[in-house]
């Protein structure tokens, strides 16, 4: 796919940063300003100077998470605390990772104490749901806000209630570790003369 500068300023929001050598990745909102200045600047100063080797990201994370939930769904009341307790730890783990995001969550904290009994469970599945919700659409951590994970199971209010929370909980954690979306992410591997248009290369 080629494209002019002229075409790219019409069709493709893109960046170059501040070192472009090394690949920097952006939101489309953070660079929707940074696209016209860069080709005013190189449409002036050399106009056949090209960016090219561009590579789209449709990821909510820059890499994948690996610390997924392992352990087995909640069918008693045993494997429901201890599955609870095990999430508390991954998803707090997860939240606080600058690895993954753009920015550690440190706004969304499990804090309720570990599940021992129905009530404690309940409390525990509750706020795990609100605050993986919340993380999902947190302001400036992913690439992409992921709502296709969300939590959509009701509160829960005793032990049956709790487990089917709780096993929503984990596979939507483990989903959202990965989740793939159609938001467009692109970045700049470096910046060459060229006597032909802009040349966009997609990677998968």
């Amino acid at each position: 796919m080629a494209l002019t500068l002229e075409t790219l300023q019409q069709q493709v929001l893109t960046l170059v940063g501040d070192n472009p050598s090394e690949p920097s990745l952006f939101s489309l909102d953070e660079i929707s300003e940074i696209i016209k200045k860069v080709v005013l600047a190189y449409s002036a100063v050399c106009p056949r100077r090209m960016l090219t080797y561009c590579s789209t990201h449709r990821e909510v994370h820059r890499v994948t998470d690996p610390n997924t939930e392992t352990l087995a769904e909640a069918t008693d009341a045993s494997s429901l605390y201890a599955l609870l307790n095990d999430l508390k730890t991954l998803v707090n783990g997860h939240f606080s990772s600058a690895t993954y995001h753009r920015a550690a969550d440190l706004v969304n904290v499990i804090t309720e104490d570990d599940a021992e009994d129905i009530s404690t469970a309940c409390d525990l599945a509750n706020e795990e749901k609100h605050y993986l919700n919340t993380h999902m659409l947190e302001s400036g951590v992913h690439m992409v806000d992921d709502s296709a994970n969300r939590i959509t199971v009701a509160d829960c209010v005793d032990g049956e209630t709790c487990a089917l929370l709780a096993n929503q909980i984990k596979a939507r954690f483990n989903a959202h570790l990965s989740r793939e979306t159609d938001g467009r992410w692109l970045y700049i591997k470096e910046i060459v003369d060229a006597a032909d248009a802009l040349e966009l290369v997609e990677e998968s």
